[in-house]
């Protein structure tokens, strides 16, 4: 097994497109790691917002008013929050991570 320093090395002579193991092309952030040596991140970091939970809805989802918004969004539970038991009510303030058509998102955090 290669040690990190020499893919350390042959990380700088690699072009900006790499190969993954299924064949595919992907660009993206690559971080190197002791563990897993190549981890690629394709999609940009999502937008997260604060925003006050207005109203709870079946099926674990919930209407999130963001700050500086007059318009809510429908945003549902995270898993690790779901795990974990992390209980969500109206009147609650929340980190919301949103979706790329800014009209849904999910509650990372409650503040």
């Amino acid at each position: 097994m290669p040690s990190v320093s020499d893919c350390l090395e042959w990380f700088d002579q690699a072009p900006s497109t790499l190969r993954l193991r299924s064949g595919q092309a992907s660009s993206g952030q690559v971080t190197i790691n002791e563990k897993s040596l190549f981890m690629v991140n394709n999609g940009p970091d999502p937008s997260r917002r604060e925003g006050l939970v207005e109203e709870a809805l079946p099926g674990m989802t919930f209407r999130v008013r963001l700050d500086g918004d007059t318009e809510t969004v429908l945003a549902y539970l995270s898993g690790k929050m779901r795990i974990n038991h992390i209980r969500i009510m109206p009147g609650n303030r929340v980190i919301v991570e949103m979706g790329p058509d800014g009209r849904r998102g999910r509650i990372v955090r409650r503040l």
